[in-house]
């Protein structure tokens, strides 16, 4: 069974998760929650949601720490191809991907 996602209504396509359990920096977004529904469960996040090309471009640059569970979520409206650069970015990542429908791609 593939998995799904719970967001509002708009269609992610891509998101990036960091599993890191450190003090909660300055962020520049308001979290949203977000939920993933797999075999196993539940899982739930708070997210930032990032749309305009100026937030795309900044991403998680200069972040030092970020809290289990949380994350940054890139909604390009459509589904698209798309590629990533981590300039300056000193933090693990964990990247999903999701398809227009709400399934996981990868």
């Amino acid at each position: 069974m593939p998995h799904q996602l719970r967001i509002g209504p708009a269609a992610a396509v891509a998101l990036l998760l960091v599993w890191l359990a450190y003090a909660v920096p300055a962020r520049a977004f308001e979290l949203q929650p977000l939920e993933i529904v797999t075999r196993t469960g539940v899982h739930s996040f708070a997210v930032e949601v990032v749309t305009t090309p100026e937030q795309q471009a900044q991403g998680l640059m200069f972040r030092r720490e970020l809290p289990e569970g949380q994350g940054m979520l890139f909604d390009f409206h459509r589904e698209q191809s798309t590629n990533f650069w981590m300039k300056n970015t000193y933090i693990s990542l964990d990247m999903i991907f999701i398809r227009g429908d709400g399934r996981v791609l990868r």
